[in-house]
C-alpha cells in the first residue's frame, strides 16, 4: 500500500509546486548537511572530544534562546500570511507582519534581558565542572542570539510567499560563509578556539540577516499598523502554538544541557557528535513539513487535506528508509566524520535515529491539525512528551551518559506521537479525515 502511494504521489505531483519547493529545500538541506559534516569533522579533529562538546553546548544554547524568543510567532505568519496571500489581501498581510514584528521585538528583548540577568549565573554554576570559562562563552553568544532574533522576522515571510528557492539559496549561503570562516581560522590562523568559533557564528548569522532582508519581496515592516480583528484571530491561534513551542523547546533543546550538567565533558562531546548527524537528518526531514504547512493552510478543504496527507505519509515512508540506512551505517559514518576518538558516539546515533523515526511519523497528522486550526492539541503534546524527556534524562544520563540522553529523546518522541495520533483517530469523522 505504501509503495503504491509513493508511486501515485510522483505520478500526480512530480511537476507540482509543492514537490518543486520540497526539492529546493531538500537540496539546500543536503548541501548544508554536507557543509555541516565537513565543519563538524574539521572541528572535532581540531578541538578534540571535550572541547567539541563545549562548543556544541554553546551552539545549542544559541539555538535554544533564538527559538524561544519566537514564541510560535512564525507559525502565525505562515498560517495567516499564507491565507492573506491566497486571498490577495495585501492589507491583511501588512497587518499580520506588523503584529508579529512587534511581538517578536518585545519577546526578543525580554529573552535577552532574562539571559543577561539570570541565565549567565545559572550557566556558570551548572556547567562549571565542564569548563570554568563557559559563562564568558555564554555572554559572548548572546550577540549571536540577538542577530538570530532579528533574522527570524523575515524567515516566515519566505515560507508564507512560498519563496522556498530564495530561502534555500540564502540558507546555503549562511552555511557556506561559516565553513569558509572556519577554514580560514584553522588553515590561515592555525587556531580554532571556542571564543573565535563563537565570533564566526556571529558573523555567519549577520551575513544571513543581511541576505534575508536584501532578497525579501515584502519589506513593509510598519510597526504602527493596527488591525484589532486580525490581532484577535492571531492571538487566539497563537496562544496554543506559543505554549506548545516554549514547552517543546525547553525540553527538546536541553538535551546537551542535561548531558553537560549530569555527566562529563567526554559524554558531552560524544552526544554533540551524534546529535550533529541526527540534527542534519532532522533538518532534511522537515523540509517537506516546512512546505506542507503553508500549502495546507492556503486551501484547508477536507478533500485537499486528505490528498496532501496521503502524499505526506508517502514521503515519510521514504524518510524512514533513509534513517534506517544511517542506523545501519552509524559506526563507519561516525569514524569517517569525527575520527576514531568518537567511535562510542555510534550507539548514541542509532538511538537518536529511533527518536527521529517516531518524530517524522507525526508530521502528516500534525500538519493536518495545524491547517484545521486545532492548535490546542500541540501544547497537550508537549505537556506529555517534555516531562517524559526530562524524567528520562534525569534517570538515564547519570547511569548511561550520552546513550541515556538519546534514550530519553526516543522515549519522549514516542510518547509525543501518541497524543496527535490518538486525537486524529478519535476525531477522524469531525475533522473529515476518513
Amino acid at each position: 500500500m505504501m509503495v503504491r502511494r509513493m508511486i501515485d504521489f510522483f505520478k500526480r505531483g512530480a511537476a507540482s509546486q509543492t514537490v518543486e519547493n520540497t526539492l529546493w529545500l531538500a537540496g539546500s538541506s543536503a548541501f548544508n548537511g554536507m557543509l555541516g559534516g565537513i565543519t563538524a569533522a574539521l572541528l572535532a579533529r581540531t578541538l578534540g572530544v571535550e572541547e567539541y562538546g563545549i562548543y556544541s553546548l554553546i551552539i545549542s544554547l544559541i539555538v535554544l534562546l533564538t527559538d524561544v524568543a519566537d514564541f510560535g510567532f512564525n507559525s502565525s505568519v505562515i498560517r495567516f500570511g499564507s491565507e492573506s496571500i491566497a486571498e490577495g489581501n495585501r492589507q491583511k498581510l501588512k497587518a499580520v507582519v506588523a503584529i508579529v514584528t512587534r511581538w517578536k521585538l518585545v519577546a526578543g528583548a525580554a529573552v535577552l534581558l532574562v539571559a543577561v540577568v539570570f541565565l549567565n549565573t545559572i550557566v556558570g554554576y551548572v556547567f562549571r565542572h565542564v569548563d570554568d570559562r563557559i559563562a564568558a562563552y555564554f555572554r559572548l553568544s548572546l550577540v549571536a542570539v540577538a542577530l538570530g532574533i532579528l533574522a527570524g522576522i523575515f524567515v516566515p515571510l519566505y515560507q508564507a510567499h512560498k519563496h522556498f528557492r530564495s530561502y534555500a539559496l540564502i540558507f546555503s549561503g549562511r552555511g557556506l560563509t561559516k565553513l569558509v570562516l572556519i577554514l580560514g581560522a584553522v588553515l590561515v590562523l592555525v587556531q580554532s578556539s571556542i571564543s573565535l568559533l563563537i565570533w564566526i557564528e556571529i558573523m555567519s548569522i549577520f551575513v544571513y540577516l543581511i541576505l534575508l532582508y536584501s532578497c525579501a519581496t515584502f519589506k513593509e515592516l510598519s510597526l504602527g499598523m493596527q488591525d484589532r480583528k486580525v490581532e484577535r484571530e492571531m492571538f487566539s491561534f497563537n496562544k496554543w502554538i506559543s505554549l506548545y513551542q516554549v514547552i517543546a523547546l525547553l525540553g527538546a533543546r536541553l538535551d546537551l544541557a542535561f548531558v553537560g550538567g549530569l555527566s562529563d565533558a567526554n559524554a558531552l562531546g560524544l552526544y554533540g557528535a551524534a546529535s550533529k548527524v541526527s540534527g542534519l537528518m532532522t533538518v532534511a526531514a522537515s523540509s517537506y513539513m516546512t512546505v506542507l504547512l503553508p500549502d495546507m493552510s492556503a486551501s484547508p478543504s477536507s478533500e485537499s487535506l486528505r490528498r496532501k496527507r496521503r502524499n505526506a505519509f508517502a514521503v515519510v515512508g521514504m524518510m524512514a528508509a533513509g534513517v534506517g540506512v544511517v542506523m545501519l551505517l552509524a559506526d563507519p559514518l561516525i569514524r569517517i566524520l569525527f575520527g576514531a576518538a568518537f567511535v562510542e558516539a555510534s550507539s548514541v546515533l542509532r538511538l537518536l535515529c529511533v527518536g527521529l523515526l517516531l518524530t517524522v511519523a507525526a508530521y502528516p497528522i500534525n500538519a493536518s491539525l495545524f491547517a484545521m486550526n486545532k492548535s490546542a492539541v500541540f501544547p497537550l503534546m508537549s505537556a506529555v512528551s517534555v516531562p517524559a524527556f526530562i524524567a528520562g534524562n534525569l534517570l538515564l544520563v547519570p547511569r548511561f551518559g550520552a546513550d541515556g540522553a538519546a534514550m530519553a529523546y526516543a522515549l519522549s518522541a514516542g510518547v509525543g506521537l501518541l497524543v496527535p495520533a490518538t486525537y486524529y483517530v478519535l476525531a477522524r469523522k469531525t475533522l473529515h479525515t476518513q
